[in-house]
């Protein structure tokens, strides 16, 4: 016999935050590396993005790199207009200590963007692909089955940001 109402505690707490991407496109190592963000993309988000990716690289490649070149689109939140964004990226700049070139894009002319293009080639991936992925310790896992698994992404139970 029970008393009072006893009832288990939903472990859902009906979390709603969503995950914003952003993404880098090495074009001379042919890499892309997604950072995930609970925030929507700000500025201070893409210049966290851009050193984490420069933390990420090993000493060697740190000393033979003597030029960055980043290809941005307009948004707004990486304007060359933008205080914050232009701030962040001077600050950037001096921690690591090597010269940054902003190259912009005309407005709308996003199909010239390469990310864009990694973008559509991971939509045209996850087309048939029932996804809810979580990070489990660094790995993505899907707990939500393919409508066919010949669709399954193959970057499921890789370790995070090791895309194929």
């Amino acid at each position: 016999m029970t008393r009072g109402d006893n009832r288990a505690s939903d472990p859902d707490f009906g979390c709603e935050e969503q995950y914003i991407p952003f993404g880098i496109v090495d074009e001379d190592s042919a890499t892309l590396n997604i950072t995930f963000g609970s925030s929507y993309k700000t500025s201070d988000f893409i210049v966290d993005a851009l050193e984490a990716k420069w933390n990420a690289l090993d000493e060697q490649e740190k000393k033979e790199t003597s030029l960055i070149q980043i290809k941005v689109d307009n948004a707004p939140e990486s304007s060359g207009h933008r205080t914050q964004f232009l701030s962040r990226m001077v600050q950037l700049v001096d921690a690591i200590g090597k010269p940054v070139q902003l190259l912009y894009y005309l407005p709308y002319h996003s199909k010239y963007n390469p990310i864009e293009r990694c973008w559509g080639i991971l939509d045209s991936m996850l087309k048939f692909f029932v996804l809810d992925v979580s990070l489990v310790g660094g790995v993505a896992v899907s707990s939500g089955p393919a409508p066919d698994s010949a669709f399954a992404p193959s970057f499921l139970g890789r370790p995070f940001g090791q895309l194929p």
